[in-house]
């Protein structure tokens, strides 16, 4: 199973990597329905999975100079089957 972030890891959600302005949030907890994050002014913040399931997420922390984007595309079940 590939998961897009560990505790730790500096990430960007739902952006492109030196495009606009840039939030960098470090992982602090990953819990069952949400995420808590450290903002760059020590703030913490609770994003639900839910969300973060929903767009792009960046993770900068993954590999030197190297880093990773994964997105979640949620898809209604076919409803003829």
């Amino acid at each position: 199973i590939m998961h897009p972030y560990d505790v730790g890891d500096r990430i960007l959600i739902g952006k492109d990597v030196g495009v606009g302005e840039e939030e960098i949030l470090t992982v602090l907890e990953i819990n069952i329905q949400n995420t808590i994050f450290r903002r760059w002014n020590s703030l913490q913040v609770s994003v639900p999975n839910h969300v973060l399931a929903g767009g792009a997420i960046t993770n900068l922390s993954r590999g030197g100079e190297q880093w990773e984007r994964v997105e979640f595309e949620l898809m209604a079940p076919d409803a003829h089957r």
